[in-house]
């Protein structure tokens, strides 16, 4: 901590520094930015425009996407990550979730602006960040079938029923089901797994 300290430097208006001395062990960063609040304000101004039907909105989600390089602290499961324990933030936990809810809006503007390759990008990002959540497989079923590509889709489509470990789409959460009747009314095509 001592090189942490030193490193961050002290608040100019306090002097104190920014990694506080003692032996707490959860550390606070104050008047600083951290990347992931920057995110959240990104997102934040994208949800507001999108919302006002602004079609820049685009740009702030992609601006918070492109800070996003992989999975979020995947080794904080092992030890030595007890400074993240604090209850009232855990970033390592909840910033997947916002990855993939900030790139699900992203597909849908880009989806209104017929942007099939820059929803695709939001859509394929949110997966690498958290494979296991539905929402990026639902978007990428349904980008492959605006663009036509229903084998795609129907691809994407059994990912999302062996995910959630079901034998057919009609096992799945009404909504995510709702989203595969939409594009499959008859159903999906049988494909081996």
């Amino acid at each position: 901590a001592s090189k942490v300290r030193k490193w961050m430097g002290t608040h100019p208006d306090t002097g104190v520094p920014f990694v506080p001395m003692g032996t707490d062990k959860y550390y606070r960063l104050d008047g600083r930015l951290l990347d992931v609040e920057l995110f959240q304000r990104l997102r934040e101004r994208g949800d507001a425009k999108a919302a006002a039907g602004d079609p820049t909105a685009i740009d702030d989600y992609v601006a918070a996407l492109d800070m996003v390089r992989g999975p979020i602290l995947p080794e904080a499961s092992g030890t030595g990550w007890g400074w993240l324990a604090n209850e009232d933030r855990r970033e390592d936990l909840k910033a997947p979730g916002w990855v993939v809810d900030a790139a699900h809006r992203a597909v849908q503007v880009a989806l209104t602006a017929g942007d099939l390759d820059r929803a695709r990008w939001a859509a394929n990002l949110a997966h690498d960040t958290d494979p296991y959540s539905d929402v990026p497989l639902l978007d990428l079923l349904v980008i492959a079938a605006q663009a036509g590509d229903m084998a795609t889709a129907n691809k994407h489509a059994w990912e999302v029923v062996w995910a959630n470990e079901k034998d057919v789409p009609e096992e799945l959460p009404t909504e995510t089901f709702q989203v595969i009747n939409r594009i499959f009314p008859t159903g999906l095509r049988a494909v081996g797994h």
